[in-house]
């Protein structure tokens, strides 16, 4: 073969060599473009499968929530267990004026409450706007609750224990033990608050009270401990007495107040007395304590008007006191028992 020959087999060779490079290459290029699409698919595929997959753990466990909700609820221990509440509830409903008076003082208003008619004057206009939604001790409206879309409610274990379960399944429900007027508000307001996510609030003002309470103590002086003082008040059809162990009898027993022998009972709150067992309420100070519910105050101004009434040492010396019951008896926490001690102040102290 001669070198002209050559060369052109050569150069067809070449050329052929070329052809096959640019379509080897752009057949590459295709299969790599073919790789990144399906891996971009089998990505796709693989990040909607997680997300379908998250609402699955959550609806065949609803006690087990998300990191974020978890951060958002708080577990309180009460009366009938514990339960979880949120964070910064918005939508309270509160099943007794303790609860009422406890929020209020907080700083959260209600949405609902269920209370005794008539009893929350004291608290002027900022019981405005809250829905009724049943009247305590009676068992509140379920459906009026329900209307309302609470995200917590408040109540107490002696009246709302059968209902716990019901009233569970529409809110957060925290139970305290008892309505307080056994005297242990104190515990009862510590408890609301930590529910409703203002338990500092609460001890501050438990911290004010405590210093109201220093500050009575010392503007009472030697009256502190030479003044007996009896709570006195109209029961149904009979007179009778707050013991030491009631919401106004463990003020005074804060104060330092001394009570008839027949008061000194911590494990009742009230007991009725007979006429002819006048002198368990005699004292040289006595507190009329109005009938909160009986408006005329029947029983009370019967008792103002028997014979024996004349023959107690508070009445010889000119020492009786009509208080109000919405105030010393209904109310049962923090707001209350300040105005108690402002009673007793008004009352008490030597001007």
């Amino acid at each position: 073969m001669n070198l002209t020959a050559l060369w052109s087999v050569l150069n067809r060779s070449w050329h052929l060599l070329i052809s096959h490079r640019d379509r080897w290459q752009k057949s590459l290029r295709k299969r790599s473009r073919s790789l990144q699409f399906f891996a971009l698919i089998g990505l796709t595929v693989l990040v909607v499968s997680s997300c379908n997959q998250a609402p699955q753990t959550g609806a065949v466990d609803r006690t087990a929530p998300s990191s974020q909700s978890t951060t958002a609820e708080r577990v309180v221990k009460h009366a009938l267990g514990e339960t979880k509440v949120p964070a910064n509830p918005q939508r309270v409903v509160v099943l007794d004026n303790a609860v009422l008076d406890t929020a209020i003082t907080l700083g959260v208003k209600p949405v609902g409450a269920a209370l005794y008619p008539g009893t929350t004057s004291y608290l002027g206009d900022k019981t405005q706007g809250i829905e009724t939604v049943g009247s305590s001790p009676a068992p509140p409206n379920l459906e009026k609750i329900v209307s309302l879309k609470p995200d917590l409610i408040l109540g107490i274990a002696i009246v709302h224990k059968q209902l716990y379960d019901q009233l569970s399944q529409i809110a957060p429900t925290v139970l305290a033990e008892d309505s307080g007027r056994e005297g242990n508000w104190k515990q009862h307001m510590t408890l609301y608050a930590e529910a409703l996510g203002k338990t500092e609030v609460a001890k501050n003002l438990l911290n004010d009270y405590n210093q109201q309470v220093n500050q009575l103590k010392q503007r009472l002086g030697e009256q502190l401990t030479k003044t007996s003082v009896s709570l006195v008040a109209g029961f149904q059809d009979r007179l009778g007495f707050y013991t030491t162990g009631s919401f106004p009898g463990s003020i005074l027993q804060d104060v330092g107040l001394p009570r008839p022998p027949a008061q000194e009972k911590a494990d009742i709150f009230a007991s009725q007395v007979s006429r002819e067992d006048f002198k368990s309420i005699n004292g040289d100070v006595i507190f009329l304590i109005r009938n909160a519910i009986d408006p005329n105050n029947t029983i009370v101004d019967q008792f103002k008007q028997d014979p024996l009434f004349s023959q107690l040492d508070a009445v010889k010396q000119n020492r009786v006191y009509v208080v109000d019951g919405k105030v010393w008896t209904v109310g049962r926490s923090i707001l209350a028992a300040n105005r108690v001690l402002d009673d007793l102040s008004n009352y008490l102290v030597k001007q």
